[in-house]
């Protein structure tokens, strides 16, 4: 709808956000149960329609038919853990940690959704997203326009540090 009322207006090109997987990797975006979600709002975007549409660089045209990769920060799980340490000096030793395989995990995700629970689905997807593999990792396997579109990098810290205090407020995901 949107993308048809902006053409109907003139706009020559729309481009579209998702967060999370690498779109072009067909395996993820329907492994991880988001590709849809991600399909139907990729008319959302309006990111990068305030760039020169070409003859400038950056410009529009940069990525005309093709997906331009952002982020944050790259993280791995272990990562977040040990920012999650940082803003709460903790360590391991403080908590219960258990391991489960991403292959697993992503089944029992699975399974868990089929059965009616509904937390199977971040389960699945953020496994899928995890696996050992690095099918989810798009920045090492494209790289991003962080810097070219002068993005700044997040310190994930300051992420965890808000995160916290939101769930300390009462905020429940």
């Amino acid at each position: 709808m949107i993308v048809r009322a902006a053409g109907e207006a003139g706009v020559r090109y729309v481009m579209s956000n998702i967060y999370g997987g690498d779109i072009q990797n067909p395996a993820v975006m329907q492994e991880s149960m988001n590709g849809k979600a991600y399909r139907d709002r990729l008319a959302d975007f309006e990111g990068l329609l305030r760039l020169p549409e070409n003859d400038a660089t950056p410009c529009v045209s940069d990525w005309k038919n093709k997906p331009i990769y952002i982020n944050s920060f790259k993280i791995s799980q272990r990562d977040m853990l040990n920012s999650l340490h940082r803003v709460l000096g903790t360590t391991d030793q403080d908590w219960q940690l258990d391991f489960e395989p991403t292959d697993q995990r992503f089944k029992r995700g699975l399974d868990d959704l089929k059965s009616g629970i509904m937390y199977g689905f971040p389960t699945a997807s953020y496994a899928r997203i995890f696996t050992p593999n690095g099918d989810g990792d798009f920045s090492s396997k494209w790289g991003t326009s962080n810097e070219v579109l002068g993005l700044p990098r997040e310190d994930s810290d300051e992420v965890t540090k808000t995160v916290v205090e939101m769930i300390e407020g009462g905020c429940r995901p």
